[in-house]
């Protein structure tokens, strides 16, 4: 390098904090009267490595900043000319005095711009600048920090359904050890191996989903269950061993409308997939956009008859809860009026607090 004048003014801790363009609280200094200001420098004395080296030193570089910049300078930097109104955080002078935030402003002066620049990228992101201005040789340093991280983008919610059915009657509790010897557990491994001695409540989920919505439903991140063993992806969709039973026929489910106020759908949802639940309690997961969906949702229990007219000898291994899409869209649109930032939504009742699944309309 021929063009580094010999730096005798150390820059210490202030050029590793000085901003891109100007500290907006420091004074703007116009740089007007290139070559013949008081503080330019004489000519430029000859620089080998070693005197390099120590002269940034001198200038506050230090570590990863004086590396690259040594290994930057080393090499031609990039020529451009200097424009009215760019800025450097110091510029600094051989008689000892360093300018901050000093901006061109030749103006039409007939002066020679051109600059030679080197830039140097840390690996936290700030920037190291180093120009030098042909018409005085005195080396401007500007530090540019690295710019903000991006804030992350707005979370999508999920929208869970909370169960508890520590207290509901006859439920079916069974470890995951027993239900893995007797070959009835297919969904996590990982809970089950972990939780061996953990007595778990099968619950089954029959959601109005077509396939199409079913396949698309399982590959959202939103779809899991939360329970005391962790939050779980896999599922039981049924094919072999879920509870002896059938759907309702038409005329028990005229007679729970009528006598019971209960109004499910005629024909059984075709999204149906099985959860265990550690202890009997925890939440499903679920996609906003699929929770206004009619859902029935029916822990196993111990069997039991239900008498509704003339099926007195009606019997069922569930009890069990509806959401209607009425009260799923409600839940939502109040959920989201009041979410904090991140926040899932959730079931909630009537009076908008939130809505615990017990199998309530099992017995």
């Amino acid at each position: 390098m021929k063009r580094f004048i010999t730096l005798l003014v150390p820059l210490l801790a202030a050029l590793l904090t000085m901003t891109s363009v100007a500290h907006a609280a420091d004074v703007r200094n116009e740089w007007r009267n290139p070559g013949h200001h008081p503080l330019a420098s004489d000519r430029p004395t000859v620089m080998n490595d070693t005197a390099r080296r120590a002269e940034f030193t001198r200038a506050g570089l230090q570590g990863e900043a004086l590396e690259k910049v040594m290994d930057a300078t080393s090499r031609p930097g990039t020529m451009r000319n200097l424009v009215d109104g760019e800025c450097f955080g110091a510029q600094l002078y051989q008689n000892n005095h360093v300018v901050h935030n000093l901006c061109v402003a030749f103006g039409s002066r007939q002066v020679d711009r051109t600059a030679e620049r080197w830039r140097v990228l840390l690996s936290d992101g700030t920037v190291i600048e180093i120009t030098l201005p042909y018409i005085c040789h005195n080396i401007s340093v500007t530090v540019i920090p690295p710019p903000p991280p991006r804030p992350p983008p707005p979370r999508t919610p999920c929208f869970h359904i909370p169960m508890n059915y520590q207290h509901t009657a006859g439920v079916v509790g069974e470890t995951a050890a027993s239900l893995q010897a007797r070959g009835r557990w297919s969904t996590s491994d990982d809970q089950a191996y972990m939780n061996p001695d953990t007595r778990f409540a099968y619950v089954v989920v029959h959601m109005d989903l077509t396939d199409a919505e079913t396949a698309d439903l399982e590959h959202d991140v939103c779809f899991g269950y939360q329970d005391e063993t962790g939050f779980h992806r896999e599922v039981d969709y049924c094919l072999d061993f879920c509870a002896a039973g059938r759907y309702p026929s038409p005329g028990i489910i005229d007679a729970l409308a009528e006598e019971r106020g209960i109004r499910m759908p005629r024909t059984e949802p075709r999204g149906t997939f099985r959860i265990p639940l550690a202890d009997a309690m925890g939440q499903l997961s679920i996609p906003v956009r699929y929770a206004g969906r009619f859902t029935i949702v029916c822990v196993e229990v111990v069997p039991y008859h239900l008498h509704l007219g003339r099926y007195y000898r009606w019997q069922s291994n569930a009890a069990f809860d509806l959401i209607t899409p009425e009260q799923g869209a409600r839940s939502v649109e109040y959920g989201t009026a009041n979410r904090h930032a991140n926040d899932d939504l959730v079931l909630l009742g009537d009076d908008h607090s939130v809505r615990y699944l017990t199998g309530a309309l099992g017995y």
